[in-house]
């Protein structure tokens, strides 16, 4: 029995019910579905990805053979707990896999409430959310996660820190058969939070007040913000406040929508003034 996007007009335990009932009802069933969703309610045995590369259509299988009992902890997570996420991010031209899993939630945390602000994608060569999926790495697993993508998605991209064990990340990504299309990472000892930290010193005397509530002693700059957010990492309601501030604040937001607009366009080989090339083929950022 064949069922094609069962998403359309239909709430979510509406959609899990039905895909159920068709499985039941079926000795075979077949599913099509941009819904990463739907797609994750199948064993992940059961999923195959279609690529379309300039017209040329390929079928890929997401996990070619059960995981074995000592499967370790990493891709346990990226084949079941986090497999929403993960087909999520695969429906889009480009995927980027973060160094780390806080990287991704502070990411996303910044790139929701952008979203919902009128104007910004017009001025975006590409915009972030439409051309690039990001998803959650488990363990600094880049090497990795990004062995297990490459075959069924044909621009996985990597994003990394910009200190020794970034770049042993990017070494050992280049020493593969088949290296990312786009390896990236940030400006040399920082990470994440220091991009951060760049978004908020636009207007350091207009954002600091906003997030005096962080957490532990009151911040008195930028610096304090930075440090506050590498310390206590996957701290949600912390990501939230600081993207509510640069999200509210037009200098910050301008230069947050000018980071998101430079890593979808070095995603896709498009130099910026922002991320820069070097010797070895790195896109490196630019503060």
């Amino acid at each position: 029995m064949a069922l094609e996007h069962p998403e359309l007009h239909l709430s979510p335990a509406t959609q899990l019910q039905l895909v159920h009932r068709i499985q039941g009802l079926s000795t075979q069933t077949f599913m099509t579905t941009h819904s990463p969703t739907v797609a994750a309610l199948a064993d992940p045995t059961e999923v195959l990805v279609r690529q379309n590369q300039d017209g040329l259509l390929s079928v890929s299988p997401f996990l070619a053979a059960p995981l074995a009992g000592d499967a370790p902890n990493w891709k346990r997570k990226f084949y079941q707990q986090n497999r929403a996420e993960v087909l999520s991010a695969m429906m889009h031209p480009a995927l980027l896999i973060p160094e780390g899993k806080a990287d991704y939630h502070l990411l996303r945390t910044i790139l929701r409430p952008l979203l919902l602000t009128e104007g910004w994608v017009a001025d975006m060569d590409r915009p972030f959310g439409l051309e690039v999926g990001i998803l959650p790495t488990e363990d600094a697993k880049v090497v990795e996660t990004y062995q297990i993508l490459y075959p069924v998605h044909p621009r996985a991209c990597c994003l990394v820190d910009g200190d020794q064990d970034g770049l042993r990340y990017i070494a050992g990504l280049q020493a593969l058969p088949s290296p990312p299309p786009s390896v990236i990472r940030w400006n040399d000892g920082a990470m994440v939070e220091d991009a951060v930290g760049w978004i908020l010193s636009a207007d350091e005397a207009g954002c600091v007040p906003l997030l005096a509530d962080i957490g532990g002693n009151v911040p008195a700059s930028v610096a304090d913000v930075v440090a506050r957010l590498k310390v206590r990492k996957m701290d949600i309601v912390a990501n939230e406040m600081v993207a509510d501030a640069i999200v509210n604040i037009p200098a910050c937001r301008n230069r947050a929508v000018e980071l998101f607009n430079a890593i979808a366009c070095a995603c896709a080989d498009i130099e910026t003034g922002r991320f820069v090339r070097d010797a070895g083929g790195t896109w490196v950022f630019r503060p």
